[in-house]
């Protein structure tokens, strides 16, 4: 990882936890065509995935659970996946 990139995560602790779901979210909402409600269970499965990796750290010695992640994690896969569909139906 690059130095630049290990010090923005050290100080932007919660907010990195949205950075990946905004790109799942991008690939999903530009590449894939469909109605609302598939990508709410797009968007519910991304969220799942964050309660889950959250969940997880639980039993992680140098970790520990956050709310915080989990909030940042939703509100980025929910972006990704507006910018993804906006994106396609401006290209369109």
């Amino acid at each position: 990882m690059p130095n630049w990139l290990a010090t923005w995560g050290n100080e932007n602790f919660n907010l990195r936890t949205a950075v990946p779901f905004v790109f799942m979210g991008l690939v999903i909402g530009g590449l894939v065509s469909g109605s609302f409600r598939f990508y709410l269970v797009c968007w519910l499965v991304m969220v799942g995935l964050v309660v889950i990796a959250e969940a997880g750290q639980v039993y992680l010695p140098s970790r520990n659970f956050d709310i915080g992640d989990i909030g940042f994690g939703t509100l980025g896969a929910g972006l990704g996946l507006i910018c993804g569909r906006a994106i396609r139906l401006v290209c369109k």
